[in-house]
Protein backbone atom coordinates (compact mmCIF):
# COMPACT_ATOMS: atom_id res chain seq x y z
CA UNK A 1 0.00 0.00 0.00
CA UNK A 2 0.78 3.41 -0.90
CA UNK A 3 -0.40 7.28 0.45
CA UNK A 4 1.04 9.82 -1.05
CA UNK A 5 0.59 13.10 0.91
CA UNK A 6 -0.37 15.83 -0.28
CA UNK A 7 -1.86 19.17 1.60
CA UNK A 8 -3.94 21.27 -1.14
CA UNK A 9 -4.03 25.27 -0.20
CA UNK A 10 -5.00 28.18 -1.54
CA UNK A 11 -2.13 30.52 -3.45
CA UNK A 12 -3.00 33.33 -1.30
CA UNK A 13 -2.33 31.25 1.89
CA UNK A 14 1.27 30.31 1.08
CA UNK A 15 3.09 31.27 3.96
CA UNK A 16 0.35 30.04 6.69
CA UNK A 17 0.19 26.65 4.43
CA UNK A 18 3.90 26.44 4.52
CA UNK A 19 3.52 26.69 8.47
CA UNK A 20 1.21 24.07 8.45
CA UNK A 21 2.79 22.03 6.08
CA UNK A 22 6.32 21.67 7.95
CA UNK A 23 4.29 21.22 11.31
CA UNK A 24 2.10 18.07 9.63
CA UNK A 25 4.63 16.65 7.58
CA UNK A 26 7.29 15.11 10.37
CA UNK A 27 4.13 14.28 12.21
CA UNK A 28 2.30 12.16 9.82
CA UNK A 29 5.88 10.07 8.79
CA UNK A 30 6.27 9.22 12.65
CA UNK A 31 2.96 8.06 12.96
CA UNK A 32 2.96 5.87 9.38
CA UNK A 33 6.37 4.77 11.07
CA UNK A 34 5.22 4.23 14.32
CA UNK A 35 2.33 1.88 12.81
CA UNK A 36 4.94 -0.10 11.01
CA UNK A 37 4.46 1.97 7.22
CA UNK A 38 7.45 3.33 5.39
CA UNK A 39 7.64 6.85 3.22
CA UNK A 40 10.15 5.35 1.17
CA UNK A 41 8.11 5.59 -2.07
CA UNK A 42 7.86 9.21 -2.63
CA UNK A 43 9.92 10.98 -5.97
CA UNK A 44 12.27 12.86 -4.90
CA UNK A 45 12.34 12.16 -0.93
CA UNK A 46 16.19 12.98 -0.72
CA UNK A 47 15.62 16.79 -2.04
CA UNK A 48 12.70 17.27 -0.40
CA UNK A 49 12.75 15.56 2.62
CA UNK A 50 15.91 14.66 3.09
CA UNK A 51 16.38 15.88 7.00
CA UNK A 52 13.64 12.74 7.75
CA UNK A 53 15.84 10.36 5.54
CA UNK A 54 17.71 8.44 8.35
CA UNK A 55 15.83 8.55 11.31
CA UNK A 56 12.43 7.78 9.57
CA UNK A 57 12.83 6.12 6.39
CA UNK A 58 15.59 3.94 5.69
CA UNK A 59 18.01 4.29 8.91
CA UNK A 60 21.45 4.86 9.78
CA UNK A 61 22.54 1.62 7.69
CA UNK A 62 20.38 2.40 5.02
CA UNK A 63 22.00 6.19 4.71
CA UNK A 64 25.60 4.47 4.88
CA UNK A 65 24.44 2.10 1.92
CA UNK A 66 22.99 4.80 -0.19
CA UNK A 67 26.06 7.43 0.29
CA UNK A 68 28.98 3.95 -0.48
CA UNK A 69 26.25 3.79 -3.93
CA UNK A 70 26.54 7.46 -4.35
CA UNK A 71 30.47 7.42 -4.18
CA UNK A 72 31.16 4.56 -5.88
CA UNK A 73 28.88 6.00 -9.19
CA UNK A 74 30.18 9.50 -8.78
CA UNK A 75 33.65 9.58 -6.41
CA UNK A 76 34.08 13.26 -7.89
CA UNK A 77 30.88 14.34 -6.98
CA UNK A 78 29.98 15.65 -10.02
CA UNK A 79 26.44 14.33 -10.67
CA UNK A 80 23.40 16.67 -9.28
CA UNK A 81 25.79 19.03 -7.93
CA UNK A 82 23.86 21.11 -5.22
CA UNK A 83 20.62 19.52 -5.50
CA UNK A 84 20.85 16.91 -2.53
CA UNK A 85 22.93 17.73 0.28
CA UNK A 86 21.76 14.43 1.91
CA UNK A 87 24.45 12.37 0.38
CA UNK A 88 27.32 14.90 0.74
Amino acid sequence: RNVHLNIVRDEEDRGEGDDITKALEPWLYEEVVRRGGSVSAEHGIGQCKGDLMESLIVGKKGMEYMKGIKKLFDPKGILNVGTNKTFS
